[in-house]
């Protein structure tokens, strides 16, 4: 196969991808405001998960960057978004943005 073939496969493999990603991204949003709608969540947790998941119009946050926005600790953060995080993967059926809880992680 000539070499711009293969580049150009590349790129559209590239370009699937990134669709992908951003779709599940918004999938993970939407169920994420549908969470905080219905309100199961504490306050802190409920904060956390709005600035993680960027519903104030910013991008998808780190546990550190919510950290320092709420003056908490990375752990702390992680500690407060797990129960949520269970939560919203059990209803996209495991298709979400980040690394997927388990027992192994958790």
């Amino acid at each position: 196969m000539p070499p711009s073939a293969l580049k150009a496969i590349r790129l559209l493999r590239k370009a699937e991808a990134q669709l992908e990603t951003k779709q599940v991204k918004k999938k993970a949003r939407e169920a994420a405001r549908a969470l905080l709608a219905s309100g199961e969540v504490s306050a802190k947790a409920r904060q956390a998960l709005r600035l993680y998941v960027g519903l104030d119009g910013n991008q998808w946050r780190t546990y550190e960057q919510i950290g320092k926005l709420m003056n908490l600790s990375h752990e702390r953060v992680r500690k407060l978004l797990l129960p949520s995080k269970i939560v919203l993967e059990a209803q996209l059926a495991g298709k979400v943005p980040w690394r997927r809880v388990t027992e192994d992680n958790t």
